[in-house]
């Protein structure tokens, strides 16, 4: 009789085994990745804003003169938008910077950022624009400023973002996410 030869392989229970881990490890992934990009519009409709309030200042420093951002929400869905203004000292008119600027689809603005507005609530979104005065600070008074960002779609997770003016330096900063 011949001896029987020894076969080297995987059989097939530990190829199944094999199969449903990797199965399992794809799911976690692909659930960890789709949730990945939540809240990006929120965040770069934050980093803009904060970037052209920061331009806004630095033109009334160097121009000598009041510069003034303009904002509000508008359309429903509601969407922020802003803009920034200047009085041009050889022509004496008001002068844009750019063009208007809009905050990512669905991204609308709330003032004093205490209480999340309703969904598509867009009254009272702004109170006043802000005014930086040439050394830098802001003409609004002499308390912090609360700008609020969330989403404005119905079915969205409420993402929403609270930035804070400091009144006397003009900066700007991210309060809370």
């Amino acid at each position: 009789m011949r001896p029987r030869q020894q076969r080297s392989g995987f059989t097939l229970i530990e190829l199944l085994a094999v199969m449903a881990i990797m199965g399992a490890m794809l799911a976690l992934s692909i659930a960890a990745f789709s949730k990945m990009g939540s809240g990006s519009s929120i965040r770069a409709s934050a980093m803009m804003f904060k970037s052209s309030v920061s331009m806004a200042r630095q033109n009334a420093i160097t121009k000598r003169t009041k510069t003034t951002i303009t904002y509000g929400n508008t359309g429903n869905p509601s969407r922020g938008y802003y803009a920034i203004t200047f009085k041009n000292k050889d022509t004496g008119l008001d002068q844009m910077i750019g063009a208007t600027n809009w905050l990512s689809d669905g991204i609308a603005f709330y003032e004093n950022g205490a209480a999340l507005p309703a969904y598509g609530d867009v009254k009272n979104a702004y109170v006043a624009p802000l005014v930086f005065k040439v050394d830098g600070g802001t003409a609004n008074g002499a308390t912090a400023r609360w700008i609020g960002m969330r989403e404005s779609r119905p079915g969205t997770n409420v993402l929403h973002t609270v930035l804070r003016l400091q009144p006397l330096t003009g900066r700007l900063t991210e309060y809370e996410r």
